[in-house]
């Protein structure tokens, strides 16, 4: 086979040839069919040669660039459709969040309310143990404080009772109750 640059070579000296075969450099009216035929057999070569050397290259290109475009579309579908996903599923964690929260809050108010009711229970059982023992304490001293006044009260009879005797009492007075009290424990 001929390489294609060599008939290319050939073909694009042809219209010169033509033309100088002819005589025709310069013409004065009509059209030079000559010349414009080689014109357009030389455009349909170059052409030709053109889209057989370029044609594969430019379809590999296009069809490259397709096959790119489509897969970074559905790249971008994909991406989307995670995208999505994601949102719904940060959406529902974020309401289980808010429902958790509102559980939590639930639970430490009844732990705080049962930690309050212990605490008002101890408080309760401190106070009557402070009650019991402030009642315990007031029955002991009052009952001291009674001791206390009787052995006061007998002793101040009992001065009194000396004081007056000893104003009463004489020495025969004196004598009778030592004789009297002698003969008592005689007895």
């Amino acid at each position: 086979m001929i390489p294609v640059a060599r008939v290319v070579f050939l073909l694009s000296g042809l219209p010169g040839a033509a033309m100088a075969a002819t005589g025709e450099h310069g013409h004065a009216g009509g059209i030079p069919w000559g010349t414009l035929f080689f014109m357009a057999v030389n455009f349909g070569l170059f052409a030709y040669l053109l889209a057989s050397r370029l044609g594969p290259v430019i379809r590999d290109w296009v069809r490259e660039r397709r096959e790119r475009v489509v897969r970074e579309l559905e790249e971008a579908s994909r991406a989307r459709r995670e995208a999505e996903e994601l949102r719904d599923l940060w959406r529902r964690k974020l309401e289980r969040v808010e429902d958790e929260i509102a559980e939590l809050r639930r639970r430490a108010e009844a732990e705080l309310e049962r930690e309050r009711e212990a605490i008002l229970e101890a408080a309760r059982k401190l106070a009557r143990r402070i009650e019991d023992d402030a009642r315990r304490t007031i029955e002991y001293e009052f009952r001291r404080a009674q001791e206390e006044l009787r052995k006061e009260t007998v002793l101040a009879a009992v001065r009194v009772a000396e004081e007056e005797l000893r104003r009463e009492l004489t020495r025969d007075h004196h004598g009778r109750l030592v004789s009297e009290f002698l003969e008592r424990v005689a007895r």
